[in-house]
């Protein structure tokens, strides 16, 4: 009979010793509970923050991966639903660049570089080049100026100029200088025969659905 008893009391022990070690496995990690390495860890409702002064340059928090394996060093998932799902926010002092790379970094991959100082590819890249020509135009003869230049001669609305040219026939006739506007060039020829001359411009617009400012 006493033999019983104190397997009954033994049995009642483990049993409330059991408890508290099912209930800490349920809950995982709780505030104050040391970071374990190697193992998947899960904290709801709380935040880890690294903080401090003075630090070298490998900073307040350094990773550092071997050789060997693939992947990322960090990886950072934000899967939770609705706004503001954000993976990184970096805030640095005015002035200060936000990250660094080394000089020899390839590109990043899928990186969407939507704007760059305020202006997006649409102000540096066009769709097209084409070209505008005057066709022939008549000189007056005796060294008075032929100028080339105005509507008959420029790129379309809100496109901009590249580069003219133009060309004087008469053997005694010069092209003086060629003038760059936004959107156009102004020619100069002079028509030194005695006679009228023909002379012709050409011009190389790029279409940009964003006109430079």
């Amino acid at each position: 009979m006493k033999i019983t008893r104190k397997r009954a009391i033994v049995a009642l022990a483990v049993g409330f010793t059991a408890v508290p070690t099912v209930a800490l496995a349920a809950t995982d990690a709780v505030p104050g509970d040391p970071f374990k390495l190697g193992q998947s860890q899960r904290i709801d409702k709380a935040s880890t923050i690294l903080e401090g002064t003075g630090q070298l340059n490998d900073g307040v928090l350094h990773l550092r991966k071997g050789a060997g394996g693939i992947g990322p060093v960090l990886r950072v998932t934000n899967s939770a639903p609705g706004i503001g799902r954000r993976g990184v926010d970096i805030t640095v002092p005015a002035g200060q660049p936000p990250l660094s790379v080394n000089a020899d970094a390839g590109k990043a991959s899928n990186l969407n570089a939507d704007k760059l100082d305020g202006k997006s590819e649409e102000d540096f890249i066009p769709s097209r080049l084409y070209g505008v020509s005057t066709g022939v135009v008549r000189g007056q003869g005796g060294g008075k100026t032929v100028l080339v230049s105005g509507v008959n001669f420029s790129c379309d609305d809100g496109d901009v100029a590249l580069s003219a040219g133009g060309n004087a026939v008469g053997a005694e006739d010069h092209l003086n200088g060629i003038v760059p506007f936004r959107s156009s060039y102004q020619i100069e020829f002079t028509d030194n025969d005695g006679a009228s001359n023909s002379f012709s411009a050409n011009m190389i617009c790029a279409d940009v659905s964003k006109p430079f400012r």
